[in-house]
């Protein structure tokens, strides 16, 4: 294969420029023209200065120019649209995390009058982060019953099964007093698992 001698470094603007000694693909055989297959669009009987393989040459210096050049001095950032989220609405979106998207754009029309569709509210969620799962069961217990519970746990953690195999469990029946016990939707972040906005709670017997 034979390469011209040429002044242009820049490979594209080499092809760009050729316009003499038009070089055929697929003309010679055995030729490999397995590297021109991304200029001309098709293999067999391409010039490389054909009107059609130019022409895509040329788009492909100028789109990489437009990249490369530098902003001129002066010249201010190109503006986007501003947005119509404010982070008053991001406050709404922690405050309840059991709503849904029609849901949250309800509550936003109401109190910041906002104009949106519930596709912005969902790409707003996964934006920071609260993604939709399945609520983990729980029993609800308070603060006290909380530290209670995680002190006992504590203090037990090195029983042995020799230990465990005394413990009498009795048999509770569940009585839902607490509300739809069916399976929560919630919006959370990936350590929030546990959290305990982000929890089913559940009610085993009244008390």
């Amino acid at each position: 294969m034979k390469f011209l001698q040429t002044d242009v470094t820049h490979p594209l603007k080499w092809l760009a420029t050729l316009t003499t000694e038009p070089l055929v693909l697929g003309s010679n055989p055995g030729e490999d023209t397995d590297v021109y297959k991304c200029i001309g669009p098709s293999r067999h009987e391409v010039t490389l200065n054909s009107r059609r393989a130019s022409n895509s040459l040329v788009r492909l210096v100028e789109e990489e120019e437009r990249w490369e050049t530098p902003d001129p001095p002066g010249c201010s950032p190109s503006k986007t649209r501003p947005r119509k989220i404010s982070l008053r609405e991001d406050r709404l979106l922690l405050s309840n995390r059991k709503l849904n998207s029609s849901q949250i754009l309800k509550q936003w029309t109401l109190t910041s009058n906002v104009s949106v569709c519930p596709r912005t509210v969902r790409g707003r969620l996964l934006e920071i982060g609260l993604r939709g799962c399945k609520a983990l069961p729980k029993p609800l217990l308070t603060e006290f019953q909380r530290k209670t519970r995680l002190t006992w746990a504590r203090e037990h953690s090195l029983w042995t099964i020799k230990y465990l195999e005394k413990v009498i469990v009795s048999d509770e029946s569940q009585f839902c007093i607490s509300g739809n016990q069916s399976s929560a939707y919630v919006r959370r972040r990936t350590h929030e698992e546990f959290s305990p906005q982000c929890l089913k709670p559940t009610v085993k017997y009244p008390t």
